[in-house]
């Protein structure tokens, strides 16, 4: 219940510690909302839809994408290992030394 000081009518302790609580409280969820929305954006650039509702689908949403991303970024350290071993082979002469001296000249020419 909310106490009023009577010879005053001012706002007693209390009420004046509830009040900054519960301001403190509405900045924060702001805060929240407002990065769940820059999150739903960014999902959308990246082409993931996110329907407008609750802030845990943009939450597992998110997750979702970054999995995705994680799987793709394995894959193509996986695909560059594997070419740099196959241009290894043939630089070393593998295919031939026409083929190695062709390898060589295009990794000088492409650092």
């Amino acid at each position: 219940s909310s106490k009023k000081s009577k010879s005053t009518g001012k706002k007693s302790m209390d009420d004046t510690k509830r009040e900054e609580r519960n301001m403190r409280e509405k900045e924060r969820s702001l805060r929240i909302s407002q990065q769940i929305n820059e999150l739903r954006e960014l999902l959308s650039t990246g082409g993931v839809v996110v329907p407008k509702g609750t802030k845990s689908s943009v939450l597992t949403e998110a997750a979702n994408y970054i999995r995705v991303l994680q799987q793709h970024q394995y894959r193509s350290e996986m695909d560059r290992y594997q070419l740099v071993q196959q241009m290894q082979r043939i630089g070393a002469g593998a295919l031939g030394s026409n083929a190695a001296a062709a390898i060589r000249h295009v990794a000088s020419q492409n650092g």
